[in-house]
């Protein structure tokens, strides 16, 4: 194709843009843990919220489901689970919804009618019953018209768990189990067939055309006819694509996948808990998710989800001192009201000047504030004429992260409020002239990183993490326990070690922490990238760490260098994703005006400008590396490890200007956009050899 058609052909591609948020893994801190299968994941549920009745979604697609709350009808309670907690179903009444359907036809947003995956822990409490039919037996997950769905039944006194599925006639497998005992059930559809797993080996298939249709409403423990599941439900994931059988058991093994989740409130920290924001990439999807579980999320205010560093227990939020806050809204569960003890709990970094404000809530006509401060906390009520109750104490004068906590204890006389520093009491004190009229019902926000007024005086300055809120008092036990959760860090991904250092001139991991400002380059060199057409907010979950999420319009990086590109010998590494394969050149990497390009043209992998060549094929919505080489006039292209392409007769060095990453140039104007997902970029100033390559390559397993 000539060079113009090319770019023409471009510029007719369709726009697809599919941006997730990051989500780190629970490792420690400099250890890589491979992000488990997400690929088309379209629903997660660990089940860990503990209370309230909203089930969040972590799959970073906001599909939360609810509990069936209603006449006659009972909910499911909070129990231990497979993997830290899960939720109980009584056979009864208990079940859950999508939280959405009543505007939404849920289940055909979780699989199609061609195709699907849905993975579940259960443990059964008794037995299964004999049904008239199948669809109306009791149901872990189905379909409000029951033409899918894993049931419990009993038929001619085989009792089993299966999976179902209708196309013009009825079709089931199963597999026995053990009541009272967890299992791992997979029901997968793909090419006509339905298939059962249990705990990852597959135990039957049979034929079954497209499912006939499929309800509105997808449930969790309800069947089409009514009926109910007996026991736990825990770790519900949902495809819409078939899993590979190594998937299935890669499911089974970890004893539930989870993505970048830990149990951060075990115990008895979810009792009372009201407000719990993790700033967490998985909880900023849209605004500040609420992950206590009900409903309390927050909206931002002088910022973007860009602000994301990295934090205390996984990110936190980064809050300039000007205009950033967080509005989590004017529940009342999140106020300190007549008769109601109170606990906010925070992580922050930085002692400030003492004068600002970590968290508060604004005064209303015949209401009160209350605020937690650098300098120390008060709780105010406009219907008393004293100024309220204040405890004070002094903040860390480092710039280390600490743990901060102030209690309001109205089962003692006086009322007491305590603060303390991680976890350690820093100071009380008692009532002063009441606080019975203190701040319930008012109908402000509760802000977090800002006082109770706008002034600006008001605003925190630094990094917050972790912020909660209890209607209860914490022990003091509790408050230690909370502080001692600040051990757990937040995965990085992997520094190069060994010759893997040698001649790197810039790396781009595209994670959060390397987001703050741009793209920073991490390895050393100082060669940071700047975002065109996207911000931090497209970073999406990546093989290793973070990937940055390219809608294959006007989204790329741009590396602005005279001369530092302008090698005789170089190598490229770089993970893709490509959202689509067809079509013509979709550039990965390019110096200006195609002089080193590295692209997707038409299926296949292309070196092109300096070297020509074309090797391997792309593979849509997969994770896979490249590494191209040059060494004077020959070059090597790898994939995942593997040489694909070699070839002779590459130009000398090239006046290669600025490096641009998910788009091509020609003629001085970004185009040849790239759909997709990149990662951890790596440029060299040397052709690697192939055991570098490879080695590369197994950084991502």
């Amino acid at each position: 194709m000539g060079v113009l058609n090319k770019r023409f052909a471009v510029l007719l591609l369709v726009t697809v843009c599919a941006g997730i948020f990051s989500v780190f893994s629970t490792a420690s801190a400099g250890t890589i843990r491979k992000p488990p299968t997400n690929l088309n994941l379209t629903g997660y549920w660990p089940m860990n919220e503990e209370q309230g009745t909203i089930v969040g979604d972590a799959s970073g697609n906001r599909r939360d489901l609810r509990f069936n709350t209603g006449i006659s009808v009972t909910n499911p309670t909070w129990t231990n689970g497979k993997r830290n907690r899960a939720l109980n179903f009584d056979g009864v009444g208990a079940s859950l919804f999508r939280k959405d359907n009543a505007t939404l036809p849920a289940a055909t947003t979780l699989i199609s009618t061609a195709t699907g995956t849905v993975s579940v822990w259960v443990r059964p409490a008794a037995s299964g019953v004999e049904p008239i039919y199948i669809y109306e037996s009791p149901a872990i997950v189905a379909d409000s018209l029951g033409y899918f769905g894993i049931h419990q039944a009993s038929l001619g006194g085989d009792d089993r768990l299966w999976a179902y599925n209708y196309d013009t006639g009825e079709a089931m497998v199963g597999f026995t189990y053990t009541p009272g005992e967890w299992v791992h059930i997979t029901w997968m559809h793909a090419s006509s067939t339905l298939y059962v797993y249990k705990n990852g080996v597959l135990e039957d298939s049979t034929p079954s055309g497209n499912t006939g249709t499929l309800g509105t409403a997808f449930r969790v423990g309800k069947s089409f006819g009514n009926t109910y599941f007996s026991g736990d439900i825990d770790e519900l994931r949902t495809y819409n694509r078939p899993l590979t059988d190594s998937e299935i058991m890669r499911l089974y093994q970890t004893g539930a996948v989870t993505i970048g989740r830990i149990n951060k409130s075990p115990g008895t920290l979810a009792t009372g808990l009201k407000g719990h924001w993790t700033f967490d990439g998985k909880d900023m999807q849209q605004n500040v998710a609420d992950m206590s579980g009900t409903g309390n999320n927050g909206k931002l205010s002088g910022q973007t989800s860009t602000t994301t560093i990295i934090g205390k227990i996984g990110q936190a939020l980064d809050f300039d001192g000007t205009d950033d806050y967080v509005n989590a809204g004017s529940s009342s569960g999140l106020k300190p009201g007549s008769g109601v003890s109170f606990t906010a709990s925070l992580w922050y970094k930085g002692a400030g000047d003492g004068t600002k404000y970590f968290i508060g809530a604004p005064s209303t006509a015949a209401q009160s504030f209350w605020y937690v401060g650098e300098s120390g906390t008060q709780f105010f009520s406009t219907s008393e004429s004293t100024l309220g109750t204040v405890v004070s104490y002094t903040l860390p004068s480092d710039n280390d992260w600490h743990h901060l906590v102030v209690t309001l204890d109205r089962s003692t006389s006086p009322d007491t409020v305590t603060a303390y520093i991680d976890g350690v009491s820093v100071g009380s004190a008692t009532e002063v002239g009441g606080m019975d009229g203190a701040t319930a019902g008012g109908s402000g926000g509760t802000y977090i990183g800002r006082g109770y007024w706008a002034a600006p005086g008001a605003y925190r300055q630094g990094p917050m993490d972790d912020v909660r809120i209890y209607n209860r008092a914490l022990s003091a036990s509790e408050i230690k326990q909370l502080y001692l959760l600040g051990g757990e860090k937040v995965a990085k991904t992997t520094t190069p070690t060994g010759t893997l250092t040698s001649g790197i001139i810039a790396h781009y991991t595209f994670d959060g922490k390397d987001m703050y400002q741009n793209v920073a380059d991490v390895s050393g060199g100082g060669n940071h990238g700047a975002l065109f057409g996207q911000a931090a907010t497209t970073t999406a979950i990546g093989e290793i760490g973070q990937a940055l999420n390219f809608d294959g319009t006007d989204d790329y990086v741009k590396v602005s260098h005279a001369t530092l590109f302008d090698l005789s010998d170089f190598s490229y590494s770089v993970w893709v994703n490509p959202a689509i394969s067809s079509g013509a050149y979709k550039s990965i990497i390019d110096a200006d005006d195609d002089k080193q390009l590295l692209s997707i043209n038409e299926g296949r992998y292309e070196v092109y400008g300096r070297c020509s060549g074309v090797g391997g094929t792309a593979k849509k919505n997969e994770w896979h590396h490249l590494v191209w080489t040059v060494s004077g006039t020959s070059y090597v292209l790898y994939e995942d490890g593997v040489q694909i392409k070699s070839g002779s007769g590459c130009s000398s060095s090239i006046n290669a200007g600025a490096i641009h990453i998910g788009a091509g140039v020609f003629m001085g104007a970004p185009n040849e956009a790239f759909n997709g997902k990149i990662d951890d970029v790596r440029i060299y100033n040397r052709a690697l050899s192939a055991s570098e390559a490879k080695q590369l390559y197994l950084l991502g397993k």
